[in-house]
């Protein structure tokens, strides 16, 4: 067939330079179709998994090598393997030929093997575990390693050198590694620290005081912890600083369905005053009917201690009343909501027993 093919070339354009380009664009217009018919045998392969495997698992791999474009960069992988396969046919231009498609191809197998990589990141977050065993992080690692494995072998073939020529000489550059992956090393050491002591899942409620931090944990990666704040603003808080840094963790509250509501309100001293039977006082009345209220709303949970106690007074801003008790209710906004429904009943329930609220003459407030 060849032979036919190079008598019909060699009839139109002759044996010189123009018959040469002639079959070079012959050439490569073969390698054309058939990869193109490739690349379609590969994607209705998985578009035929995709639909109708009685597999659950094996369909929604299928479905996230589709939504990755893996069947594209499998053409493209086939498209160079054909050029090497057919560079018999262009011996002028073989070496480079070969070169230039051995490159492609490393450069491609990294794309490949970092979709593989999603792929089986997409399928791990699809499941229950991720949420408190995230795999990211080290996955992350993983693509770092075949980078610079790959990297180093695309440098040896480009300069003519044997690969363990170069692997021998790295320890040179092992001080500069360091530096420029230094986050990442970091970020991997704090990320399995995280993962594997639990300290953090995808959805925990958690607030970092030293970085003015608060919302929930969106994304668990190598280097950083995405957290959702609840005006709906992104923080991409670096993975070791959870393990240098104090943070608040609100998991076991919203899963045991149970958080602390803490108040203080500021009552005038000048306001408290003895009862007529004189061994207690308004102030004390109105404690203890505080108490009452709250403990009879459906939101607290009378199985835990409630405290209704006044405080020694802050360089003299009133006597603080402070508010201690467990409510069921976790959510957010409606956390906030009751929360500060307790602190308004409080408020409001001084009036009843002729309590003032505190207020400072001066711009000054209490601490």
């Amino acid at each position: 067939m060849y032979d036919k093919l190079d008598s019909w070339i060699a009839d139109i354009a002759g044996t010189g330079v123009l018959g040469s380009l002639l079959t070079i664009l012959i050439n490569f217009a073969i390698i054309t179709v058939i990869t193109l018919i490739s690349y379609t045998v590969i994607l209705i392969i998985l578009s035929a998994i995709h639909k109708r495997s009685h597999i659950e698992a094996i369909r929604n791999i299928a479905g996230y090598a589709i939504t990755r474009k893996l069947a594209n960069k499998c053409g493209a992988m086939l498209f160079f393997f054909f050029v090497i396969a057919f560079t018999f046919r262009m011996p002028k231009i073989e070496l480079l030929l070969v070169k230039v498609s051995v490159l492609s191809m490393i450069l491609i197998l990294m794309s490949i093997i970092n979709t593989i990589v999603d792929i089986i990141i997409d399928f791990y977050s699809s499941k229950e575990i991720s949420k408190s065993r995230p795999i990211k992080g080290p996955l992350q690692v993983v693509k770092i390693i075949i980078f610079l494995v790959l990297s180093m072998i695309f440098i040896a073939v480009l300069i003519n050198q044997n690969p363990v020529v170069l692997v021998s000489g790295i320890g040179a550059f092992t001080a500069i590694l360091t530096i420029v992956f230094k986050d990442a090393l970091l970020g991997f050491v704090a990320g399995v620290q995280i993962t594997s002591e639990g300290l953090l899942q995808i959805g925990d409620w958690i607030k970092i005081p030293s970085m003015d931090v608060e919302g929930s944990v969106a994304d668990i990666s190598l280097i950083s912890v995405k957290v959702t704040a609840f005006n709906n603003t992104t923080y991409n808080v670096p993975a070791y600083a959870f393990v240098s840094n104090a943070f608040v963790n609100y998991h076991e509250t919203i899963d045991e369905g149970k958080r602390q509501i803490s108040r203080v309100i500021y009552v005038d001293g000048k306001s408290i005053k003895t009862e007529e039977d004189g061994t207690t006082t308004n102030l004390t009345l109105y404690r203890q009917a505080l108490a009452k209220k709250i403990m009879a709303s459906e939101h607290a949970k009378t199985e835990f201690p409630l405290q209704v106690r006044t405080a020694d007074s802050k360089n003299g801003f009133g006597i603080p009343v402070e508010i201690f008790f467990t409510t069921d209710v976790v959510d957010y906004d409606e956390y906030c909501a009751y929360s500060s429904y307790v602190g308004e009943l409080a408020y409001a329930a001084l009036r009843e027993f002729d309590l003032k609220p505190y207020q400072a003459a001066s711009s000054q407030e209490p601490s």
